[in-house]
């Protein structure tokens, strides 16, 4: 075996007085050796080493020495002349269209420079361009390739320009290429893979290295068509990527490491233009389109990336309107580290009119896996003043103006990607709006809110507060207003279960805090099996004293006459359940009203719906306070088998007891006892209502009108059948019952009032217009019957022998009314005088009346029939009754000699009016005026032709 044989010559010699240096002397063997050695190997050595040698240095060698002879000749035979004319020829055969070229260098192992490419259309295109480079560039290393050196130096694509045009609903571009034969192959279908044990890394056998440049240099796209043109030009793309040699390719992150730099670059001297126009839009912006990607394997191997899109002072015309120039911008910035899995958001906005809408900036740990945020809004303005003229140009609405600023800053997203923590705010200023008949100015608006979840589960929450509030209704001007709202929320198992734990709203005056409303609500909904819920509102207060100094003027009035000043107290408890078969539904509620010294006013309703039987039930329906000693009670049930319901069956019980005057509304007192009770039975068509309705020692006043009745004392059934009266009997016609006058026959009265006063009509004084009132009534076969009426009214008395009402159907035409009444010495001059001496004959009012008749619609005509006779009337009311009668639009029927006779000379005695079927017939009578002897009317009464009951009604009311 040959070798190399060291050997010393000298050794490390010392002396006292010098340093000698180390010496060594190597040398070689000589060939003679190496021969020798060669000459004593086994033979089957030597075939082994020979075979070696063939396979991976004589066949390879050969191989290279073939391709290079291959690649030389092709390079002698494909010059740059015979390539450009094989390329027309071939063009030629496969389009329609024409190629022209210059190829100025070509060589199949390191490229080609190819200048001045068109492409043309064919005839039915008019041979127009379709396509055009001023430069082709293709450079590489072919030989390098083998070495495992893979570059491309530059592939470059200089000012292409493609013009694409529409003929017919046909482009340029198909109608280009000549059809092509079809040939029908067989699909081979692929054997599945075998799954393999996944590896770490690819180990190459060789060494590779890669390079490569690309370049797209101004590109330009001409588009035409029948309903648009798109010009687009200036359009730039670079791409860079330079990969020192290696040999493993890590299957994970850290295989970015193998490159050394890369970076790809879209428009990035920002030059290109587009313009765009069509019937129905057009627009020629100043446009603004950047993009790249870099990766820089330094000391953090990193990629970053910036984008930026948008256009400055836009024009845009969409239909007929046009709109102002205006600006967006759509950018970020961002860093990705792959082997940390980290990415950094320096900057991700959207902005218009160079205002920021959203800038965010953070980071997102472990990207490809449980995505670990930390990102921020830092940034936010919406300026609405800026969308106006937009919304204007948009919708052709000035009625409406808004302006104001919104900021949707700060806002803070932590956590995982399946576990976010959200926290934001919202907030907004020099709101205002304006319509016509509105207007309204919010200096500032603040909304918080948050959201964190936790696998399935998530915690809600949101604060709003507007401080100041002011609106101007139809020129009137509101106070100052202020609102808080809070809100909190969970949702459990993806929101099947929902917890309202707490609601809050205060509607205040900000000039001294007072509450107009607050309320406090928590509450919970499961709709995981049906739905269910609760809602509790254990603070419901509202106090008009500080709303009046808050709404319009012209609404003040209204707030400060609600009858409750002093305010209300409410608090309410409810539960429900919506199921397929049952719906049920219970509520609590209690309320303190100080204007009536009520502090226990409690209701409570339990409700069920049974779907499948269609019955609903009042379980119970209850009203009470024990301070005013208030019951009301409801129960039953309602069936709804048919609209608007089939069967019934409720309750009813209402009890009001108070020995002492309370106030139980505003002005309103009252003491003694009212008691109803009533049911009802069956659907609207055959069921009934029956009842009973009681006062004992009942009084009632009213401070502000003065009113007040005292005594009153009621036991009155009643009994209400829906079921039409199949016999038609009239309840109109005079029996023999009505006649006889002994008191064997009359009912005992049931219906009493001591005394009933009010506020005098000239004087400021409570005036006693009626006592002693007692009367027989009773409500039964769908018929109100009053009987033996008696009262005493302003000196004289009243007397109704018989007042009837039939309800009927409850239809006005079928309905029917009788009276028999007596009205003896009434003194009107009380109206005047209330507490006069003297009593004339002219403030007197006598009359009685006997009347009947059916039907009640006033559109149609009356059908009274019997007579009303008035004996004694003042004289005022007399002529107003008179005019009614004599005067026709102004003008006199009587004739001119008779209407001054009537003015001068007489006086109206007496009334007699005939009623028969609607019509009324009137005989006046007269007496002679003192010292009146010239004229006179014969037998001292007219007698009036018929007239419609209805119309003299009409005038004698609009008589002043």
């Amino acid at each position: 075996m040959a070798g190399i044989i060291y050997k010393i010559k000298n050794i490390f010699k010392r002396s006292k007085n010098s340093k000698d240096t180390e010496v060594i002397e190597i040398k070689e063997t000589t060939s003679e050796t190496q021969q020798e050695e060669v000459k004593q190997r086994p033979l089957y050595l030597k075939i082994l080493i020979q075979v070696i040698k063939t396979l991976l240095v004589r066949i390879p060698l050969g191989l290279i020495i073939l391709i290079a002879i291959v690649l030389l000749v092709a390079k002698i035979y494909l010059s740059p002349q015979r390539v450009e004319n094989l390329s027309k020829k071939i063009f030629s055969s496969l389009s329609y269209g024409t190629l022209d070229l210059k190829v100025e260098k070509f060589s199949p192992y390191s490229g080609f420079i190819i200048s001045d490419i068109v492409i043309k259309s064919g005839p039915d295109f008019n041979e127009e361009k379709l396509f055009e480079i001023k430069k082709l560039v293709l450079e590489y290393s072919f030989f390098k390739i083998f070495t495992g050196s893979i570059r491309f130096p530059e592939i470059g694509i200089y000012n292409p320009t493609l013009y694409l045009k529409e003929k017919d609903g046909i482009w340029n571009v198909s109608a280009l290429m000549k059809p092509s034969e079809k040939s029908e192959t067989e699909e081979k279908k692929e054997k599945p893979k075998e799954e393999s044990q996944k590896a770490e890394e690819i180990k190459l056998p060789i060494a590779i290295d890669l390079l490569l440049n690309f370049i797209l240099e101004d590109l330009c796209l001409f588009i035409e068509s029948k309903d648009f043109t798109t010009e687009l030009t200036g359009l730039k793309f670079k791409a860079s990527i330079e990969i020192p040699p290696f040999k493993r390719i890590p299957l994970s992150p850290e295989a970015v490491k193998i490159l050394r730099t890369m970076r790809i670059e879209l428009n990035p001297e920002d030059k290109m233009t587009i313009n765009f126009f069509s019937r129905q839009a057009e627009t020629k912006p100043e446009l603004i389109l950047n993009w790249n990607l870099i990766f820089n394997n330094g000391e953090k191997s990193e990629f970053s990336s910036t984008f930026n899109a948008g256009a400055k002072k836009m024009p845009l015309r969409l239909q007929k309107k046009i709109f102002s120039p205006f600006s967006f911008l759509i950018s970020y910035d961002l860093f990705y580290n792959p082997i940390s899995d980290i990415l950094n958001i320096n900057n991700l906005s959207i902005s218009f009119q160079d205002n920021d809408w959203i800038k965010i900036a953070g980071s997102i740990e472990d990207v490809t896996k449980s995505q670990r945020l930390n990102i921020n809004l830092i940034k936010s303005k919406i300026v609405l003043s800026d969308l106006y003229p937009y919304y204007v140009t948009m919708t052709d609405d000035k009625s409406k103006k808004w302006s104001g600023e919104i900021s949707l800053a700060p806002l803070s997203i932590k956590g995982t990607a399946r576990s976010p923590e959200i926290k934001g705010s919202i907030t907004c200023k020099d709101i205002a709006f304006k319509q016509t008949g509105l207007e309204a100015r919010i200096p500032s608006i603040e909304l918080n809110y948050f959201a964190i979840q936790q696998n399935s589960s998530m915690q809600t929450g949101a604060d709003l507060s507007i401080p100041h509030l002011q609106y101007v209704i139809d020129g009137s001007k509101s106070g100052d207003n202020g609102l808080k709202l809070s809100a909190r929320a969970d949702g459990v198992n993806n929101f099947s279960t929902i917890y309202i734990k707490g609601l809050s709203l205060d509607f205040y005056n900000p000039t001294d805090n007072k509450k107009a409303l607050s309320i406090n609500l928590v509450g919970s909904i499961n709709s995981s099996n049906g739905t269910s819920g609760s809602v509790t509102i254990d603070k419901l207060k509202f106090n008009p004293e500080p709303l009046s100094k808050m709404v319009p003027g012209r609404f003040k009035e209204q707030v400060t006459s609600l009858p409750i000043q002093k305010g209300v107290d409410v608090n309410i408890s409810s539960n429900f359940t919506l199921a397929k078969e049952k719906t049920s539904a219970n509520l609590s509620l209690g309320s303190k009203i100080p204007d009536y010294n009520i502090n226990d006013l409690s209701l409570f309703v339990s409700v069920e719906q049974d779907n499948i039987k269609k019955r609903i039930s009042i379980n119970n329906l209850s009203l009470g306070s024990k301070a005013m000693n208030l019951a009301l009670g409801v129960k039953g049930d309602v069936e709804l088998k048919k609209a608007p319901l089939s069967d019934s069956n409720i309750d009813l019980y209402l009890e009001l007891n108070n020995p002492v005057k309370k106030q139980i509304f505003a002005p309103w007192e009252s003491s003694g006892m009212i008691k109803l009770s009533a049911n009802m039975k069956g659907d609207l068509a055959t069921g009934k209502i029956k009842g009973n309705l009681i006062f004992n020692n009942f009084n009632i006043s009213n401070k502000e009108s003065m009113l007040a009745v005292q005594d009153m004392n009621m036991n009155f059934p009643f009994e209400y059948k829906f079921e039409l009266i199949k016999d038609k009997k009239s309840y109109i016609a005079v029996t023999q019952k009505q006649i006889i006058d002994s008191d064997f026959f009359r009912e005992k009265p049931n219906f009493s009032i001591k005394s009933i006063a009010s506020k005098h009509p000239a004087r400021n004084m409570q005036y006693e217009y009626m006592k002693d009132f007692s009367t027989f009534m009773e409500f039964k076969d769908n018929v109100f019957v009053i009987r033996e009426l008696k009262a005493s009214v302003m000196d004289g008395t009243i007397y109704g022998k018989s007042i009837l009402f039939n309800l009927a159907d409850l239809k006005p035409e079928n309905m029917e009314f009788a009276l028999i009444l007596d009205v003896s010495n009434i003194n009107i001059a009380r109206l005047d005088d209330p507490y006069g001496k003297k009593t004339t004959k002219n403030s007197e009012l006598s009359l009685n009346a006997n009347f009947s008749g059916k039907g009640l619609d006033i559109t149609k005509e009356l059908s009274a029939s019997g007579y009303i006779n008035i004996y004694k009337i003042g004289e005022d009311f007399a002529n107003k009754l008179m005019r009614g009668l004599s005067e026709e639009k102004g003008k006199s029927k009587l004739g001119k000699p008779v209407q001054f006779a009537v003015d001068n000379s007489m006086l109206i005695k007496g009334f007699d009016f005939r009623l028969d079927r609607g019509l009324m017939y009137t005989t006046v009578t007269f007496t002679r005026k003192v010292l009146s002897l010239l004229v006179t009317v014969d037998n001292s009464q007219i007698t009036f032709d018929r007239i419609p009951i209805q119309e003299y009604l009409r005038k004698v009311s609009e008589e002043k």
